[in-house]
């Protein structure tokens, strides 16, 4: 997951915050990511609660 969040931002140049990365991740990889995702999870723990359609 951390992985992901990493890629999404950097594609982007450094300027999707988390919601933009939230809506990346539904809309490209079809995980669907709590809502209460931390800012902290851009430093790469896994605190995250993910599941897949």
């Amino acid at each position: 997951m951390a992985d992901y969040v990493c890629l999404i931002h950097r594609q982007s140049g450094g300027t999707y915050g988390w919601r933009r990365i939230r809506a990346e991740l539904l809309d490209e990889y079809e995980m669907i990511v709590n809502r209460k995702l931390k800012r902290s999870g851009f430093d790469g723990d896994s605190r995250y609660l993910i599941s897949t359609s």
